[in-house]
């Protein structure tokens, strides 16, 4: 299990890196453009082209995406030893993982990991770090799962959905679960299929940041 201990290592220091570039406000911070020239050469550029117009977006759109992707997350993975496997391959490994052994694996990766990181650079363990974590760096950037955030009138559900099987829902489940339950002392509910994990809190009007 050493990749797989070097992938959380990866995400996590990406997750640091990205508040720190904003002086811990990276997540509100407003973007602006800045225009720059660069000399790209002409076979990259077209494979550029190529992907926008298969994606219906601009060229500069995408090459702005490229960058980001690389800033807040595959500029730290080679140096963590992350490897990249199939879907197929990694639920085919953590389902021969008995469930005692899945669920210490989240509970280790918040608690000595995630918790350590954030007292060792300052970083608040807010409602808003956490849910910038679940969206931008599990979701969007390592590929965990697919992610849907809906708002009721007194509770949050976080519906988190992937094709790795249940030994995987219960991995997922316990990591969010218990940075709600460690950084801000929130018992949330959680519910698994093998197919998705959903996290239920009650619904705080001060925390605003994913409606």
């Amino acid at each position: 299990m050493k990749n797989f201990a070097n992938v959380q290592q990866c995400y996590i220091v990406t997750y640091f890196n990205t508040l720190i570039v904003g002086g811990g406000n990276f997540i509100f911070k407003k973007r602006r453009n800045v225009a720059r020239s660069f000399r790209l050469e002409e076979e990259w550029l077209n494979v550029l082209n190529e992907e926008a117009k298969k994606q219906g977006i601009t060229t500069n759109a995408l090459a702005n995406k490229v960058l980001k992707d690389y800033s807040q997350y595959h500029r730290f993975s080679k140096r963590f030893g992350v490897i990249t496997l199939t879907t197929q391959t990694v639920s085919a490994l953590v389902d021969r993982c008995p469930k005692e052994f899945v669920i210490e694996m989240a509970k280790s990766s918040v608690l000595t990991k995630i918790k350590n990181g954030m007292r060792t650079i300052g970083v608040p363990p807010s409602y808003e770090a956490i849910a910038y974590f679940i969206k931008n760096i599990l979701g969007e950037h390592t590929g965990w799962f697919t992610w849907e955030h809906h708002i009721k009138k007194d509770k949050e559900v976080f519906h988190l959905s992937h094709k790795l099987g249940n030994n995987w829902s219960i991995y997922i489940a316990e990591v969010v679960s218990k940075m709600f339950e460690y950084f801000l002392n929130e018992k949330v509910e959680t519910e698994v299929t093998p197919s998705s994990a959903t996290i239920t809190r009650k619904r705080n009007l001060n925390n605003s940041y994913l409606s």
